[in-house]
């Protein structure tokens, strides 16, 4: 059975790495027979008692046996347009986890950070991160730096 990997981007871990260094990792997993479907999203998983398969955009079933889920995190900012804040993919934060609005913070999921090594503005959704955030920013609501 072969093993495949989708991808609703346009690189394996597009939240997490450079081109380059996509194309790395892409490269070495190929030459290991893993197969990357990029820009496609698995629709359904077939099977009644156990998985049989992956169906994915284009209504094409492929065969498997597992199958592992990671979709990653878009925050929900639909309702927050009108209020003002400074807005990417998330909120954007300064390095206390200020808002460009007065004594509102934003940590966890929703926070837009800088990224020094990116030199851009971008939303690191995991749970260490959140709860790191979320006593920075709750020493900086308390007036600590």
């Amino acid at each position: 059975m072969l093993n495949y990997l989708f991808f609703s981007s346009g690189q394996l871990l597009s939240q997490m790495l450079n081109k380059g260094a996509s194309d790395l990792i892409q490269e070495r997993l190929s030459a290991h027979g893993v197969k990357f479907l990029l820009q496609t999203d698995a629709t359904a998983i077939t099977g009644t008692d156990h998985v049989q398969g992956v169906l994915i955009d284009n209504s094409t079933e492929l065969e498997a046996d597992l199958v592992i889920v990671g979709k990653g995190v878009r925050p929900n900012i639909g309702n927050l347009k009108d209020f003002g804040f400074q807005l990417g993919l998330g909120i954007q934060v300064d390095s206390s986890l200020a808002t460009n609005l007065p004594n509102i913070y934003a940590a966890g999921d929703i926070a837009e950070t800088w990224d020094l090594a990116r030199q851009a503005f971008t939303v690191n959704a995991t749970w260490p991160n959140a709860t790191t955030q979320g006593r920075i920013a709750g020493a900086n609501m308390c007036g600590r730096r």
